[in-house]
């Protein structure tokens, strides 16, 4: 009587032993191998991505610093170039460059501010120590109000583009708007060292850290009247006109948009 395996069901030779479990056992080895080896080659996939992403990211950041070295020297001339270009992404670095030292150069005044506020009531003796219980001590949210600078650095910078934007298109000389981006990002091209300096002079002295950007905007506003393409003939008379009519713009809409944030910035009693 034939004998049959029990597992596989295969008719066996007397004495003769199935090897169908050591093959099933040698398949699921193979198997669990195999996807061992996929999963292994996923994960190496998924690193490598992640460094190329970190590299590119490391690359472009290492381009927008030279580029706004070489920009800072000579706005007018390198400038032309760059607007040519229509580089959006690297306009939109120089803004977030310009949101970060203005947030900064925020943070260290409102310091200042507050170690002069207390410095005058210590000078004022028992008098002092009289408006110190009758005016509460200045406490800033330097985190808070740093992200909070950055924000609206930014959202600043895109309504100064579009500004720009419609006040060209009103004078007839229309640009699209990622040119008008690129253009105003050289305001922060020019903002950006004079920050950083007025940053490091708000130590010494906050009013002339205030007054070093003001003029800083105000040399800027100069730089744009150069950069703005003529479209037309006679345009270019008209070009300081149109600045100072988005500079205006730009002055109301920043003034509105300081006074519905400013309790964000000012100090909790």
């Amino acid at each position: 009587m034939a004998n049959f395996c029990t597992r596989c069901g295969r008719p066996l030779s007397p004495g003769e032993e199935c090897g169908c479990q050591a093959k099933n056992e040698e398949k699921i080895v193979t198997e669990q191998s195999g996807s061992g080896f996929t999963r292994g080659i996923a994960a190496q996939a998924n690193v490598d991505a992640n460094d190329f992403q970190q590299a590119e990211w490391m690359r472009l950041l290492g381009d927008a610093v030279n580029r706004l070295k070489i920009l800072a020297k000579k706005p007018v001339s390198e400038g032309k170039i760059f607007v040519s270009e229509n580089n959006f992404q690297m306009a939109f670095a120089f803004v977030i460059f310009q949101a970060l030292s203005v947030a900064l150069f925020v943070v260290v005044l409102e310091s200042k501010v507050s170690q002069l506020a207390s410095n005058l009531m210590n000078g004022f003796g028992d008098l002092g120590v009289l408006l110190g219980y009758a005016i509460p001590s200045m406490s800033f949210s330097y985190v808070s109000n740093f992200f909070m600078a950055i924000l609206l650095s930014t959202l600043l910078s895109g309504a100064l583009a579009g500004l720009l934007y419609l006040v060209s298109g009103f004078f007839k000389n229309a640009i699209s708007f990622k040119q008008a981006f690129c253009i105003t990002s050289m305001r922060s091209v020019v903002t950006v060292p004079v920050a950083i300096i007025a940053t490091v002079v708000n130590f010494v002295s906050p009013l002339m850290g205030i007054v070093a950007l003001l003029m800083a905007n105000i040399w800027a506003y100069c730089v744009l009247v150069q950069l703005i393409p003529s479209k037309r003939v006679g345009f270019d008379d008209l070009k300081p006109l149109m600045v100072f009519l988005v500079a205006l713009g730009f002055l109301i809409v920043s003034v509105f948009a300081i006074y519905q944030s400013y309790e964000m910035f000012v100090p909790s009693f």
